[in-house]
């Protein structure tokens, strides 16, 4: 989710030759299932806090 529409991941895509938007699409799936797992498990641990 970094790189659409925020400045550092327009740099990241400049200075990384490997990672064009192409792969980054092609791996959406399984970036989008982290980001999810990632929030969800922030949203449980501010819970116990």
């Amino acid at each position: 989710m970094l790189i659409i529409g925020s400045a550092a991941g327009i740099i990241a895509m400049s200075k990384v030759k490997e990672l064009t938007f192409m792969n980054y699409l092609r791996l959406s799936f399984y970036l989008l299932i982290c980001y999810t797992v990632g929030y969800t498990g922030s949203y449980f641990m501010a819970g116990f806090v």
